[in-house]
């Protein structure tokens, strides 16, 4: 814990040569390491610290997680109880934080939703109120029906598309034929099953699997100690589509 209360001191205090001095060291290996064990464990202790580095600006915690950011929302999870709900919500609501932040904050809720800390009742209620709360920002907005879309909150869809109507939404990062066409397919059972197998949706259980795609681990040397080589996802590629759009969603 110490090593991470450091390196968030350390961000507050760097200046820019202090980036690439620090970038080069194998010593960042050690608190990326360990923030991964204290999820896997669930060291409780640890989630102040972990939501402190989510609050820092875009380049903080792109200089601190690398891309362990992405995997952020589950870390932070793994350490979360339904008492610290609340506070995960300050964090989503604040509008000053990058909108990847905003992506990992929301994604901390979406995982103890599939881990059955969070009642499915109040995370689409919340979704709901997000959905409101963002509908004159694209970027939360867009984050917020693309978590709609993922754990299938239907009671939302048909704002949804007025949304997509009044062009609210970004249809680069999730288009309305995509969408449409997704739900049809899909249910909030099937929706959670997906969810389940989703490794970004889960709590932290097992380390080395989480860390085995690193360059670190590797013989070949890599210019960045922490940069995965993790496998795409085979989710389906969510591009803008322009195509006539249909009249209904409903079955």
């Amino acid at each position: 814990m110490d090593n991470i209360d450091r390196d968030i001191s350390l961000s507050h205090d760097h200046d820019d040569d202090g980036y690439d001095d620090y970038d080069k060291s194998e010593d960042i290996i050690d608190p990326m390491y360990a923030i991964y064990l204290l999820a896997e464990f669930k060291v409780q202790d640890a989630f102040k610290p972990f939501t402190d580095i989510l609050k820092l600006d875009k380049d903080k915690v792109d200089f601190l997680l690398g891309d362990i950011k992405f995997d952020f929302g589950a870390i932070i999870a793994s350490v979360s109880t339904e008492n610290d709900i609340p506070y995960i919500k300050t964090i989503i609501e604040n509008k000053s934080l990058n909108v990847y932040q905003n992506v990992a904050a929301i994604n901390v809720l979406v995982t103890l939703y599939v881990e059955g800390v969070y009642k499915r009742e109040d995370l689409f209620e919340y979704l709901g109120f997000l959905l409101d709360y963002f509908a004159d920002d694209c970027g939360y907005l867009t984050n917020v029906v693309n978590t709609c879309y993922d754990v299938f909150a239907k009671e939302h869809f048909d704002k949804i598309f007025e949304y997509f109507e009044k062009d609210l939404i970004d249809e680069f990062i999730i288009g309305r034929d995509f969408f449409e066409e997704g739900i049809k397919r899909n249910d909030e059972e099937k929706s959670l099953e997906k969810l389940k197998n989703d490794s970004d949706r889960r709590f932290i259980t097992d380390t080395i699997k989480c860390l085995q795609y690193w360059a670190c681990f590797k013989e070949k040397e890599s210019s960045n100690f922490y940069t995965t080589n993790k496998p795409k996802s085979n989710k389906k590629a969510k591009k803008k589509d322009k195509s006539k759009k249909t009249k209904s969603w409903k079955k």
